[in-house]
């Protein structure tokens, strides 16, 4: 649904079928991560099917108005004839051309600074046109590092808002008032004495496998190497669609993990049978009040689900994204009260990071070059 910030749109010689574009997955080394891409370019798939063919004029207009047009303002450039005819006529310039369609789904098109490289008939003799962009990879690879930097910026804005900042203190409350009663003490001893100890072995071991998604050492490669694999190939829809999912978790976890690590210590909470004070919230005196596993376990996962609009895989991954929170309790390292607020603060680190990819300006104007003279392109996103 969304390219990494600095990432130029390939060039693309004729309108994209919406089937185009799809996602794809890698084996990944962890079996966790490699089943996650592999839901994730499920969902894509059945979004895909969905929106097929059906017969219907109405329907394919519709689709059609789904794919932005980029609009090549040049008086030189001859106009050719509209590909899309359902526009309003107030909306194409004088001289234009169509040069090429991004489908709406998993991307986004560059913003107005990222650089730009277009193939389009410019002229009848079916010459090219590039900005200098498209010739330096040096400049691409610094935009692209820019870019990066400046989603985050973004998405601590987002993060920091007063709509954030009330959730996270409702998250909280909740937090609070279940580790400063006897909630979290109950529902440990519920939990070690009635789930874990009447089941076998291997209930204990299934439930304490996603622990190793919430090991930061770990999963952080992970996304960064899959943000750089999508860069490098974002030619191939599977591994761009898989790069905008490693570069938006990474974001997600540089986001909330600061304050993640504040609240641990604010909180002071303990773990069970660490400390006489177990769940009890004690300023500064440990640094477990906010499960730091949960935090990071759940980020992939409520990644992909802020990334898909298929309602069944949105589900499996809000889903999901509890197994590494769950683990801790099973394996009587967390209280309920630690393990939810991890959980919490991942999600509104999320939701600040899909704040930013929806915030795109819808349009923007970048420069034109081609051999009969220079021009100014107008981006038309929807």
């Amino acid at each position: 649904m969304s390219l990494p910030c600095g990432r130029r749109l390939p060039t693309i010689p004729a309108p994209a079928s919406p089937d185009s574009t799809r996602l794809g997955t890698r084996p990944m080394r962890r079996s966790s991560i490699t089943v996650l891409v592999l839901l994730l370019g499920g969902c894509a798939r059945m979004e895909t099917s969905s929106q097929g063919d059906d017969g219907d004029p109405a329907h394919d207009a519709a689709r059609r108005d789904a794919a932005a047009p980029v609009l090549l303002a040049n008086s030189r450039a001859k106009p050719l004839p509209p590909l899309n005819s359902e526009l309003p006529a107030d909306v194409l310039p004088a001289s234009y051309e169509f040069a090429a369609y991004e489908s709406v789904g998993f991307r986004r098109l560059p913003s107005v600074d990222e650089g730009v490289s277009w193939q389009a008939d410019a002229t009848a003799d079916g010459s090219t046109s590039s900005n200098a962009h498209g010739a330096n990879p040096q400049a691409e690879r610094a935009l692209t590092i820019s870019g990066f930097f400046e989603d985050v910026l973004a998405d601590y804005g987002h993060y920091y808002s007063p709509t954030s900042l009330a959730a996270l203190a409702a998250g909280f409350g909740v937090g609070a008032a279940l580790a400063n009663t006897s909630v979290d003490e109950s529902f440990r001893d519920l939990y070690q004495e009635n789930v874990r100890d009447t089941k076998t072995d291997e209930w204990s071991e299934a439930m304490h496998t996603p622990t190793v998604l919430g090991n930061g050492m770990m999963v952080l490669p992970v996304f960064a190497a899959t943000a750089m694999a999508g860069e490098m190939m974002d030619e191939m829809p599977m591994m761009s669609v898989a790069g905008d999912w490693g570069e938006q978790s990474l974001r997600t976890a540089l986001v909330g993990f600061p304050s993640m690590l504040l609240m641990q210590k604010v909180t002071g909470a303990s773990r069970p049978e660490e400390t006489g004070h177990d769940s009890q919230w004690r300023f500064w005196n440990d640094s477990n009040g906010v499960s730091g596993h949960s935090f990071m376990g759940a980020v992939p996962f409520l990644t992909a689900a802020k990334m898909t609009h298929n309602p069944w895989c949105k589900a499996t991954f809000y889903l999901a994204s509890t197994g590494a929170g769950l683990s801790r309790i099973n394996d009587d390292r967390h209280y309920a009260s630690q393990v939810l607020l991890g959980w919490w603060m991942a999600y509104v680190a999320a939701d600040a990071v899909m704040q930013t990819e929806n915030g795109r300006q819808e349009f923007a104007l970048v420069p034109l070059e081609t051999p009969d003279g220079a021009g100014i392109g107008v981006e038309l996103r929807r």
